[in-house]
C-alpha cells in the first residue's frame, strides 16, 4: 500500500499503520497511527430503549429519534496527552432547555412547536409500551437540537488512555494570528488519502417539520489531518442553519487550528437559489449544498427577527490555536477535560 502511494505523491508518506475492526469486535472500531497521532472511530447501532430512557432524564430533553450514543471521532496526540473526542450526548447536553430557553437567542416557533414539545416524552420510551408515559408536559428546550458543542478535549501526559487520569496541564485555546489559518490550498490538493470516516452522531426529523443532523468526518493525508464537526438544521418554511467546527493540524508543526463558523438563513432565500429545475428540492436536504450557498458570494437573507428577539449564538467565525508544546512542557498539574 505505501509503494503504490508514494508512486502516486511527489513528497514523502510518513510512516502510518491503519488498524481496521476486529471481526466480531463490539463496539467496532477503526484507527491510524501517524506523526504521533492516533485517530479511532467508531460506528455502531443507535441507542436502546433503556439507554435512550437514561440519558433523556439526565439531559432533561426527549432524544432525537436516531441518536448514536457509542459512536465516535478520537483524536490522541501521545506525545502531549491531549485528546479530542466528538461524541452525541456532550453536544446535546449544549442543547438550550428550561423556561425561557427561547429568550437566549436563536429559539425557532413553529406552529407545530408548543404542541411538538407537550407530546415529546422525557421519562419511559414509547417502545416500551407497558410503562405508561407522563401526563405533565416535558420541560421546554431547543427542540431544533441547535448546538453550540465544539467537541471535548482532555489532557493526560503518562497514559495513552483518554479515560484514564494522569499529570496534566490546562487546555488553552488562543485567537489565532494572521498567518495562523487552515491551509484551504493544501487540503485541496489531490494528494491521496491514507484514512477518511464519516461518523454520524445525531438525527431528528423534528416530526416531520424538518431535519436536524450532527456528524463528525476525518481525513488524514501524508501532510495533515482535518476533522469536520457539522451540525445541520432545516425548519421547512422557516430556516436553515449550519454549524461547521474545522479542525486541522500539519504533520510536523506543534499547533492544531479550529475554525468555528455558524450561518443562518430564511427557507424561501435559500430555496430561491435552486438550479434548474426548480421542481428538485433534493439540494435542500443537502448540507453541503445549504452550505455553499449560505456562505457563498450572495448568500439569501437571514433570518428576520421579531421585536426584542437576540439572533443566534452560533452566527460568526471564530478561529483558534492550540500549541502542543506547551502541553508537553506542563504536565505537572491535574487531568482535565473540558467541552470547548
Amino acid at each position: 500500500m505505501h509503494s503504490s502511494l508514494s508512486s502516486n505523491f511527489p513528497g514523502k508518506i510518513p510512516p502510518y499503520k491503519v488498524q481496521e475492526p476486529t471481526p466480531g469486535a463490539h463496539p467496532p472500531t477503526r484507527s491510524i497511527t501517524i506523526d504521533g497521532w492516533e485517530i479511532t472511530c467508531c460506528s455502531t447501532h443507535i441507542m436502546n430503549a433503556l439507554q435512550i430512557d437514561e440519558a433523556a432524564t439526565h439531559l432533561s430533553i426527549p432524544l432525537p429519534e436516531m441518536t448514536f450514543a457509542d459512536n465516535h471521532l478520537t483524536l490522541r496526540h501521545e506525545p502531549s496527552g491531549f485528546t479530542y473526542t466528538f461524541q452525541a450526548l456532550p453536544a446535546l447536553s449544549k442543547v438550550k432547555v428550561g423556561a425561557g430557553w427561547d429568550e437566549q437567542g436563536g429559539g425557532v416557533r413553529v406552529k407545530h412547536a408548543d404542541e411538538w414539545g407537550k407530546t415529546r416524552s422525557t421519562g419511559p420510551s414509547p417502545l416500551s409500551p407497558e410503562t405508561p408515559l407522563p401526563t405533565v408536559p416535558v420541560k421546554p428546550f431547543d427542540w431544533t437540537y441547535s448546538t453550540l458543542h465544539n467537541g471535548s478535549c482532555s489532557t493526560s501526559s503518562t497514559s495513552s488512555s483518554p479515560s484514564s487520569p494522569s499529570l496534566s496541564t490546562s487546555i488553552a485555546w488562543r485567537p489565532a494570528s494572521s498567518g495562523e489559518v487552515i491551509d484551504l490550498e493544501l487540503l485541496s490538493r489531490p494528494d491521496p488519502i491514507l484514512y477518511y470516516d464519516e461518523i454520524p452522531l445525531f438525527e431528528s426529523e423534528l416530526d416531520d417539520n424538518g431535519t436536524s443532523t450532527l456528524s463528525a468526518r476525518v481525513r488524514v493525508m501524508p501532510t495533515c489531518l482535518f476533522v469536520l464537526l457539522r451540525h445541520f438544521l432545516r425548519v421547512d418554511g422557516v430556516l436553515f442553519r449550519v454549524r461547521d467546527v474545522r479542525v486541522f493540524h500539519l504533520f510536523g508543526s506543534n499547533k492544531v487550528v479550529r475554525e468555528v463558523s455558524g450561518w443562518e438563513g430564511e427557507y424561501e432565500g435559500v430555496k430561491s437559489r435552486l438550479p434548474p429545475p426548480f421542481s428538485d428540492l433534493s439540494p435542500l436536504s443537502s448540507s453541503g449544498w445549504v452550505h455553499q450557498t449560505l456562505s457563498g458570494r450572495r448568500p439569501p437573507p437571514g433570518v428576520k427577527l421579531e421585536g426584542g428577539t437576540k439572533s443566534w449564538p452560533g452566527l460568526g467565525k471564530t478561529t483558534e490555536v492550540l500549541v502542543l508544546d506547551r502541553l508537553e512542557k506542563n504536565g505537572s498539574q491535574k487531568s482535565q477535560e473540558t467541552d470547548q
